[in-house]
Parts: structure tokens; C-alpha cells; sequence
């Protein structure tokens, strides 16, 4: 199954500058934590130089779409974004997530069975956004999950 997880603010901003826009939010961390281990996550190599995510992220394979060359690590694995599509085709009875950037959740939307957000029920300096188009894609599915912890909110849709 293909899931995305991200988290965006009440504005869809998910970055600034190639980072997160919010401070650590431990909540926010043990939610990803708690869908991501012991499965694959997906991203783009923009979210992979992330210098705040560490690298391999553990307890996980680690799948990066890249158009260049990446630093060996092990439990990690590059694949080319011409074999992007297919890879994903492929590997889709797994459970995967793609943790971003804003290029690889666009590009493979449509691919997407379930969506795990984290809302930060505020606005921040963004500069990368998840599309209004997209929004409402994700909205238009059946929203199976809520919870309201005040400053964020936790939802999953598919």
C-alpha cells in the first residue's frame, strides 16, 4: 500500500529553505515514528540532504528518488526518477510511506491510498506548499482517522 505522512500548517505549508518551518513537536515525532518503523519510507533527495533528518533513518529501509548520486549508506536505496513510477508500481504491496519533499508527493498524488497528516493548527513561514488541488483530492477521501491535540491535529484520510 502507498501511504504519504507529512506534516503542513493550516495554510498547506509543509518546508522552509529545505527544512521543517516548525520547532520539534514530540508528538508530531512519535506519530511518524510509530507508522514509519520496521517499514519503507520514500523520498526525494532534497528531503534526503535535509541536514535535521538523520541519515539512514533507523529502523527503516530508506528509498531515495534521486537524478544523481548519493552517499552510501547501508539499509539505504537509490533509485533513478526514471524508475521512479515503476518502482513504486512495484513494490506497492508493501507498506510504504513517502515522507516528501513537495516534488515526490505531487509527481505520485494519485498513487497515494492513504494519507497520514499531522495539522499544525497555525500558520508558518513557508516557502513549499502542498497544492489546493491536492488538498482537496486528499479531503474528498474518507476521512478514517481524527485526533485534536490542540496545537496539532492528527488525521488520515483513505
Amino acid at each position: 500500500m502507498i501511504n504519504a505522512i507529512f506534516a503542513m500548517d493550516l495554510k498547506g505549508g509543509i518546508g522552509k529553505d529545505g527544512t521543517l518551518p516548525w520547532p520539534h513537536n514530540p508528538k508530531d515525532f512519535r506519530w511518524f515514528r510509530s507508522h514509519t518503523t520496521n517499514n519503507t519510507v520514500v523520498m526525494g533527495r532534497k528531503t534526503w540532504d535535509d541536514p535535521k533528518m538523520p541519515k539512514p533513518l533507523p529502523n527503516r529501509k530508506n528509498v531515495v528518488f534521486t537524478s544523481r548520486a548519493i552517499e552510501f549508506h547501508e539499509n539505504v536505496t537509490p533509485v533513478s526518477i526514471t524508475h521512479a513510477k515503476s518502482w513504486l508500481q512495484k513494490n506497492s504491496n508493501k507498506e510504504l510511506f513517502i515522507i516528501g519533499g513537495a516534488k515526490v508527493l505531487s509527481e505520485y498524488w494519485d498513487m497515494i491510498d492513504r494519507f497520514y497528516v499531522t495539522e499544525f493548527n497555525s500558520v508558518y513561514d513557508c516557502d513549499t506548499y502542498i497544492s489546493s488541488d491536492n488538498l482537496e483530492k486528499m479531503q474528498n477521501k474518507k476521512l478514517t482517522y481524527f485526533y485534536d491535540y490542540g496545537e496539532i491535529t492528527f488525521k488520515v484520510w483513505g
